[in-house]
């Protein structure tokens, strides 16, 4: 593990040489949390043991494209610089404030050409359209952060950017329990057809956030494991 104090976290897998080349995850932490916030939900599933992990750390509580992209940009040029990253396999992810600043990413006026693929659970729509890009979108169906909505928003900006049909089919994930009440959850994922790039919206039932608000807007408990199996599943 690399951490530089209120910059910066980095893992490797244990198969990691330095020699061969490994995907790369960069994972940003919702607002007002610590940039461990998303350590803490990918151990111990393949996202730990098989990709390196960055964690950035955002200046303020939230994260702000103007201020932290920069930032951003400094630790992946730090990444590829002095680590043995696969830059054909770099992919991108956040939770709520995380999740936006993934949007900012790809709506930014030249684009975000440095993922071959994202997964932002609840996040907001910033524009219209993005490059197209393989993308599993993750939120509550009613999601108290996001104004009790879907964010059916978001997955048409995404829809649309990768000329998807309007029809969907069943796309299975690993079910669970939720964290909260150990209820089981229905992660509600569907692919949607005839897309330049593969574009799933998960679209789920998990109430877990914290012990005072339960109100779909955390990080759902199929999340890790998913995104491994859609990231990997990219070629």
């Amino acid at each position: 593990m690399v951490m530089v104090a209120n910059d910066h976290l980095y893992t490797f897998p244990e198969s990691y040489d330095g020699k061969t080349p490994v995907p790369l995850l960069l994972a940003f932490h919702a607002n007002g949390n610590p940039n461990t916030q998303l350590l803490n939900l990918t151990n111990g599933t393949g996202l730990e043991t098989a990709f390196i992990r960055a964690f950035p750390k955002s200046v303020a509580a939230g994260w702000d494209i103007g201020t932290d992209g920069p930032r951003v940009t400094t630790i992946y040029n730090d990444l590829l610089a002095n680590y043995c990253v696969d830059t054909g396999r770099v992919f991108a992810t956040g939770h709520s404030s995380g999740a936006q600043m993934v949007m900012q990413m790809l709506c930014a006026p030249a684009g975000e050409r440095r993922f071959k693929a994202v997964a932002p659970v609840a996040a907001s729509k910033y524009c219209d359209k993005v490059a197209p890009i393989p993308v599993m979108y993750i939120q509550g169906q009613k999601d108290a952060g996001r104004g009790n909505s879907n964010g059916i928003d978001v997955v048409n900006v995404f829809s649309s950017s990768n000329t998807c049909a309007a029809t969907t089919a069943p796309y299975a994930v690993a079910t669970c329990n939720s964290t909260l009440d150990n209820q089981p959850v229905t992660p509600g994922c569907v692919s949607y057809q005839g897309c330049s790039q593969p574009t799933v919206w998960c679209s789920h039932n998990d109430n877990s956030y914290n012990l005072t608000d339960g109100n779909m807007h955390g990080w759902p408990c199929f999340a890790s494991v998913a995104m491994y199996d859609f990231f990997t599943s990219l070629h």
